[in-house]
């Protein structure tokens, strides 16, 4: 099932993935935040590699402690 319907003047979006149930959303409030989509998505996509590297960061750095504190088996 898709994340939202278009309905008239409305958008009909899904509460969750997993949910049947939806909200509506005025169509108006679509075509005010379209302007700022590009730079919605370039933010949300920053947003998400910052996040990866950190986490990336925080696994070596606790994999590097585990060697440190594990005898290695070779």
């Amino acid at each position: 099932m898709r994340s939202f319907l278009r309905q008239d003047d409305k958008f009909a979006i899904k509460k969750s993935p997993d949910s049947a149930e939806m909200f509506s959303v005025p169509a108006t409030v679509s075509k005010q935040v379209q302007p700022y989509r590009s730079d919605i998505q370039k933010t949300l996509a920053q947003n998400c590699i910052l996040c990866t590297q950190s986490l990336a960061r925080k696994i070596n750095y606790f994999a590097e402690l585990l060697d440190e504190i594990l005898p290695s088996s070779g």
